[in-house]
């Protein structure tokens, strides 16, 4: 992160798609938390991320 702060980002996503998978309808919620540089789980440049790096279903456990 740039400047020593960012965002964490989640929410909901929800949809309603044609016959032809096309969608029709699309409705998002998405809430932004402020974080420190510090509160990062991951923490490398945007690649495969480390040999050894616990999941996110092993960290929310």
């Amino acid at each position: 992160m740039s400047g020593g702060s960012g965002f964490c980002c989640y929410g909901n996503e929800k949809g309603r798609f044609g016959a032809d998978a096309q969608i029709l309808e699309r409705f998002a919620c998405i809430n932004e938390l402020p974080m420190a540089a510090s509160e990062p789980l991951y923490r490398w440049p945007l690649a495969r991320g480390p040999d050894g790096q616990p999941g996110l279903s092993e960290l929310n456990r």
